[in-house]
């Protein structure tokens, strides 16, 4: 909505004839209302950096939908549907549409209620209610890995027993929740001993699954954490909390978490802000969080009413959404990050040892992804990183200090390379159509060879060479193996459809092929081609 209004207002100056106002506009903005919402002077620095982004990309956008709703019109118009299309995948407004197009001497409609159909466009169907997972006949789980994250092992009593799953009547084993996966282990009772390969709570209760033998109801247990996994989750949980404090306070407040997920060896983060991060601003993010890793702080979790959470820490609690239940977990790093969160975490910063940036992503406009490892597999992502380096200058020749510079230099020779053997292939391609013979069937040049064991994208130039120039049906073929290619193309004058030429005459020798009036291509057998190009010949003539 924000990005309607600026860039409405933009196209509305523009038409009052002061079209680079709106920065002045929203300054005067913040100066009226920042006596009543001083957060908006607080942020002034960043709600004009976004204001100017958002006028550039305006204006890039519009200069990119002038060529656009240019080629629209050469290809047949731009009808409600066009416009429908324009205004979702270019952003361009119908008025700027129809004023683009007056400018090149058409005359758009723009339908009343546009936007309307817009919003219906994009509301599509009814969208279907999620029903809540059915109640599981079994008392309310207790939640043991919050009263000790540490501990890896438990007692406990099976409540429910049925199909290769079980609860109990207390759990160490967190359940998959909140972008975090879940813990695995055993469960030993008697002599017997099943694998718990994953665990999900349903309501209050938390389904254990079992592979192999599962205990009776009633039966004692005792569970054994996968003490690797829940630590390598642990960690990454916590990084993900401190990347997230790190960016708001390298970024500003206005970052968001709009995504989350974590793995036993990484994690990633997805957070709102309008400009890609930079080399430098990746660099200091990742060494703030490592500063905040190394500066052992406590890691806290407690239980707050939402009315006591929402009092005391505001809304930013909510980076990963509202809560669903009435007690709110909340887990705390004093004076750094305070999360309503319901992973499980390490007891304090340290124990996370280290967090390695491994890549950043816009996944759409306005979310950057970070994906990070934390702990041991920090190390293992550095030292990978470090072998890739000593292998590439290694390969370069060079000293690691001058790879990037050598990479550099062969690349642009590359491209250099590359270019002169484009060249190089076109004047061969031109002096292989001088070459051949031209039979003229009235007022078409007939081209027809069969190049033999020629590579097919030499046979593609040397076919555009021919059709380049009026007047020109070109006929070749080469071979690779025992498979036979025959392509049939012409230039823009001559009034012949080439799939249909190729398909009877490939057809006629066993083969199969088609395509459009102006290009088309197939194959047959090695020893038909020639049959296939003298075919093609008869059905031109």
């Amino acid at each position: 909505m924000a990005r309607m209004v600026l860039r409405r207002t933009v196209l509305l100056l523009k038409d009052i004839g002061v079209p680079t106002a709106l920065p002045d506009m929203v300054l005067h903005h913040i100066d009226n209302f920042s006596k009543t919402y001083p957060e908006l002077n607080n942020n002034r620095a960043h709600i004009m950096d976004m204001v100017n982004l958002e006028i550039d990309r305006f204006n890039q956008t519009l200069e990119r939908g002038r060529r656009t709703v240019q080629r629209a019109i050469d290809s047949g118009g731009i009808n409600q549907d066009k416009l429908l299309e324009l205004y979702d995948s270019q952003g361009l407004p119908p008025s700027v549409v129809s004023d683009f197009a007056n400018e090149q001497g058409h005359t758009i409609e723009v339908p009343d209620g546009f936007f309307a159909m817009v919003a219906d466009r994009h509301q599509g169907g009814a969208k279907e209610v999620k029903k809540d997972p059915e109640a599981i006949g079994s008392e309310p789980t207790a939640l043991d890995f919050y009263k000790d994250m540490e501990k890896r092992s438990f007692s406990s009593v099976v409540l429910l027993s049925e199909k290769g799953q079980i609860s109990l009547k207390n759990t160490l084993f967190y359940p998959e929740g909140g972008g975090q996966q879940s813990d695995l282990g055993v469960i030993n009772w008697d002599n017997n001993e099943s694998k718990v390969i994953d665990v999900q709570k349903i309501g209050d209760v938390v389904i254990h699954y079992l592979e192999g033998e599962i205990p009776k109801v009633g039966m004692q247990v005792r569970g054994i954490v996968d003490d690797k996994r829940r630590s390598g989750l642990s960690m990454h949980h916590t990084a993900t909390h401190l990347v997230g404090a790190a960016a708001r306070q390298i970024l500003g407040p206005h970052v968001w978490q709009a995504g989350a997920s974590k793995y036993t060896d990484r994690a990633r983060l997805d957070i709102t802000h309008h400009r890609r991060l930079t080399r430098e601003v990746i660099d200091n993010l990742e060494t703030t969080v490592n500063q905040l890793v190394l500066a052992d702080h406590p890691v806290t979790t407690k239980f707050y009413s939402r009315e006591d959470a929402d009092r005391k820490y505001g809304s930013t609690l909510y980076q990963g959404g509202a809560p669903k239940y009435r007690d709110v977990r909340v887990v705390e790093i004093p004076g750094i990050d305070a999360q309503a969160c319901a992973g499980t975490h390490v007891s304090s910063t340290s124990k996370i040892k280290a967090v390695k940036f491994l890549r950043t992503e816009r996944i759409q406009d306005g979310v950057e992804r970070i994906e990070f490892s934390a702990g041991p597999d920090a190390i293992k992502a550095a030292q990978k990183e470090r072998a890739l380096l000593e292998e590439t200058a290694e390969e370069l020749g060079v000293p690691i200090d001058q790879a990037p510079s050598a990479a550099q230099k062969f690349v642009k020779e590359r491209k250099e390379l590359r270019s002169r053997v484009s060249s190089l292939e076109k004047e061969l391609a031109s002096f292989k159509s001088s070459d051949l013979e031209v039979e003229n069937i009235g007022s078409i040049k007939f081209y027809s060879k069969d190049m033999g064991d020629a590579d097919f994208g030499e046979v593609q130039k040397l076919v555009r060479e021919i059709t380049s120039e009026e007047g020109s049906l070109a006929a070749m073929s080469c071979a690779s193996g025992n498979k036979g290619t025959v392509v049939l193309a012409k230039s823009d004058s001559v009034n012949l459809d080439c799939g249909t030429i190729l398909r009877e005459a490939l057809t006629s020798v066993g083969g199969s092929g088609g395509g459009k009036d102006s290009y088309a291509q197939g194959a047959c057998p090695k020893d038909k081609l020639s049959d296939a190009l003298s075919k093609i010949r008869n059905l031109v003539s």
